[in-house]
């Protein structure tokens, strides 16, 4: 039943409850202020197929979408890992291999953003999903 907005909005407000109030979240295409926080991470809804599928025995058709709702967590440079790689512990636990209605999690990839020019260590998780439309 999920439609791309739909699915998009599910996994937002999955990984928003699981990181409570962990750190702060900036929001795609929202203004966002990181000058005042020592660390926090971005999300990102990314679609990468649509297409056609038949499920079933009675071949019920749907839509299936795929893509993954990528978070990238920043934390100050110099000062080790351990602080990015927790957070990425974190949220694996709360969002790999979930199950909703036609919308599944599977389990995530992660790898290293780096040291980027305006301070900030990074790691990027990318928690791939399928949702079918029906």
């Amino acid at each position: 039943m999920p439609s791309i907005d739909k699915t998009k909005q599910a996994l937002e407000s999955m990984f928003i409850t699981g990181w409570g109030s962990t750190t702060e979240i900036s929001h795609d295409n929202v203004f966002f202020d990181d000058i005042i926080v020592d660390e926090f991470v971005s999300m990102k809804f990314i679609n990468y197929t649509s297409k056609n599928v038949n499920i079933g025995g009675a071949l019920v058709k749907r839509k299936r979408h795929t893509g993954v709702l990528s978070i990238k967590i920043f934390t100050k440079q110099h000062i080790g890992t351990g602080v990015g790689y927790g957070y990425v512990t974190q949220i694996t636990d709360f969002m790999d291999n979930k199950q909703q209605t036609n919308l599944f999690t599977g389990v995530s990839d992660v790898r290293r953003l780096g040291e980027d020019d305006d301070g900030w260590f990074g790691l990027i998780v990318d928690i791939p999903y399928i949702s079918d439309e029906v």
